[in-house]
């Protein structure tokens, strides 16, 4: 992911925030209920999420898909 010079993260992590937001109110589950907290707490917690948070995202949907 590309920073913008203001070191605010492009328009790739806004995309995403909008489809967590997306995929909760589609699915209404608990297991969709983490996209939301996630993007609610990351931005409190730290700055700039890393790129670990984004990785453990994919790997938290992936696992979702796997199993539904």
């Amino acid at each position: 992911m590309r920073l913008l010079s203001d070191g605010s993260a492009g328009w790739e992590a806004g995309l995403c925030y909008v489809l967590f937001v997306a995929a909760f109110a589609m699915d209404l589950s608990i297991m969709s209920l983490v996209y939301l907290a996630s993007m609610l707490l990351v931005p409190l917690l730290v700055q700039q999420p890393a790129r670990l948070y984004w990785k453990a995202m994919l790997v938290y949907t992936e696992v979702g898909v796997a199993v539904s």
